[in-house]
């Protein structure tokens, strides 16, 4: 059984696609999808999901948005939610392979919080991507899952609104209890970047990366034609 958290807020687009990628997921077992949603121009419409899956949809009300992120407040709302003990953060605007669920399920099993190796961003608006091997016991949000051991922790991280929620979580961790994906497996997540939209926390969104893909040649590799038709849609 899992909980996923996605914090979100006037992205439309990108949450149409992640509702896509999470039907497409092989994960067999209870699903409860907690969506801490904070749109101001309209809520987004409860997706309908496999009879597997339940959906907890949190409707937040804001006359107005800060002048940061409200990601931690919507995580901190989610947090309150959760139902199971393991817990997989799916961020809005990323692309996750169709068996990500069930690899966060199994390693669970053996760790309190589990990651990658390598971390991939790919900026869809201006063709570009870094692709890193994290080797510093860290793992962005989007490729994090964990027990709910850590919520306590979590929580009075996220009560104070510090753009380092991921570094701080991961943080709380002894190195004994992670479990990192080897670069050589297929479960890619790929962090999008360039969408429309409100912005997302990281300075990543705007970044142009070192590496250029003209043609997708590279993001193609990895999410295969029927996925990059749907972002170059948005693009």
């Amino acid at each position: 059984m899992l909980d996923i958290i996605t914090p979100s807020g006037d992205r439309p687009l990108q949450f149409s696609l992640c509702v896509e990628w999470m039907k497409k997921q092989t994960f067999t077992g209870k699903v409860n999808w907690i969506i801490a949603d904070d749109s101001i121009a309209s809520h987004y419409e409860t997706p309908k999901m496999p009879d597997n899956w339940s959906v907890t949809h949190l409707k937040i009300n804001r006359l107005t948005l800060p002048t940061f992120s409200t990601q931690s407040d919507n995580i901190l709302k989610a947090l309150e939610n959760v139902k199971n003990d393991k817990i997989v953060m799916v961020e809005d605007d990323d692309y996750y392979h169709p068996s990500w669920l069930e690899t966060c399920d199994k390693n669970l099993n053996n760790c309190d919080i589990f990651g990658r190796t390598r971390v991939i961003f790919y900026n869809i608006s201006n063709k570009t991507f870094w692709d890193k091997q994290y080797n510093n016991g860290l793992n962005p949000m989007c490729q994090t899952s964990f027990k709910s051991t850590l919520i306590p922790k979590f929580k009075d991280i996220c009560s104070k609104n510090t753009e380092l929620l991921d570094h701080l979580l991961w943080g709380l961790v002894e190195d004994s209890k992670k479990i990192f994906l080897s670069n050589n497996k297929i479960e890619y997540v790929i962090g999008i970047k360039g969408l429309s939209g409100r912005g997302g926390m990281s300075r990543k969104h705007t970044m142009i990366f070192n590496n250029p893909d003209p043609d997708y040649y590279y993001l193609k590799k990895f999410i295969g034609e029927n996925a990059l038709t749907r972002y170059k849609q948005y693009a």
